[in-house]
């Protein structure tokens, strides 16, 4: 008997990672090409593109095993009793329980999986994918200067270089600024360079001057051996690294620090996180519940139970959403958040209540 519960649990492994690969080279297809323009924009080699796009694989795990892991169980679990397999293991005289067993097996490594992904990995992931972002800055600052060409990032500010080499060193760079209408200001430099300077991109000029052109026509031009022109206005970016909710560890999540700003305006946004980090793992248990209702739950049919499976597939589908809603009336009502782990355990404890009831061979078609 025991060789038949080891058999499903491999069964139901090789189908949830099958289904899961796929949908990870697809939602890794999908990154690809709506980050193609960190390639484009950025000028970043295709091994930092890669890398950019593997810090995503936690997020994308997080959300789809749970889902991944219901189809094919569900899948399987139907196609066992179309070839009588299940039909011919109740005959024998086991239970629905005993049925149940590899499922839940397999449904509690998912949940553990799942929870180191949610504590761990996602964070850590997604902290990296924030500074390799931010520090790809000073590649889209040298993407504001195009070889030999006049480039104007916004109204009145141009900018053009003879040459520009990898890494952003730039030769001959004029760059003329008419922002401010009562003066008008023209860099030009032999050299510059563009990069990080305290977080902020910036061009730091060597060995040329600026002559600044007021509206009454008065010039007066001052010769330099360096000067830093900052480029973040023209980048919109914040200036520092901020670690968003889908950054952060279950700590720093659930204990945000008051002191800042920042984490005292979304307090409540981060504890509703922390929360659902927490009962993410749950809806395995209930979606395995719901495969396991679909098909050993009711009664007995030899033809299969497509109306139950429809039915599964539905509540799954509602209880997906129902999760991703309880997050955000956690976020609006603190006092909610335990929403967010009644519901993954109420669908548990009903699905698998209907596995008590004694089987049925009543109803043969």
């Amino acid at each position: 008997m025991a060789l038949f519960q080891n058999y499903l649990f491999k069964e139901l492994g090789k189908g949830t990672l099958l289904v899961v690969a796929c949908l990870i080279a697809v939602a890794l297809l999908t990154q690809a090409v709506s980050q193609l323009s960190l390639i484009v924009d950025s000028n970043l080699g295709f091994t930092q593109y890669s890398y950019v796009l593997i810090l995503y694989i936690p997020q994308v795990v997080s959300f789809a095993v749970p889902i991944t892991f219901f189809i094919s169980t569900l899948f399987i679990l139907d196609r066992k009793h179309l070839e009588s397999e299940l039909t011919v293991m109740q005959t024998a005289g086991v239970s629905r329980r005993w049925l149940a067993i590899p499922v839940l097996r397999l449904a509690t490594l998912i949940a553990l999986l799942h929870l180191l992904v949610n504590l761990f990995a996602q964070p850590v992931a997604f902290r990296e994918l924030r500074e390799q972002l931010f520090a790809s800055r000073a590649n889209l600052a040298s993407a504001l200067v195009k070889d030999g060409q006049f480039n104007s990032p916004v109204n009145g500010l141009t900018f053009f270089a003879r040459h520009s080499a990898r890494g952003g060193e730039l030769e001959s760079v004029i760059i003329d600024d008419r922002r401010d209408t009562n003066n008008r200001v023209t860099y030009v430099a032999e050299r510059a360079e563009i990069g990080l300077v305290n977080d902020r991109p910036q061009i730091l000029l060597r060995t040329g001057s600026f002559q600044v052109t007021t509206r009454s026509g008065a010039l007066q031009i001052i010769g330099f051996d360096q000067f830093l022109f900052d480029l973040s206005p023209f980048l919109q970016d914040e200036g520092e690294i901020l670690y968003k909710a889908t950054d952060r560890f279950l700590y720093e999540l659930l204990n945000p620090d008051l002191g800042r700003f920042y984490d005292r305006q979304n307090e409540d946004k981060f504890r509703a996180e922390g929360h659902a980090r927490l009962a993410g793992p749950i809806l395995s248990f209930a979606l395995a519940g719901l495969a396991l209702w679909a098909v050993l739950g009711g009664q007995f049919s030899r033809h299969g139970y497509r109306l139950r499976i429809l039915v599964a597939i539905g509540v799954a589908g509602i209880l997906r959403v129902f999760t991703i809603l309880t997050q955000q009336i956690g976020e609006e009502t603190p006092a909610l958040n335990f929403l967010q782990y009644v519901v993954p355990v109420g669908v548990t404890l009903v699905t698998l209540a209907s596995l008590d009831r004694k089987f049925l061979r009543t109803r043969s078609a």
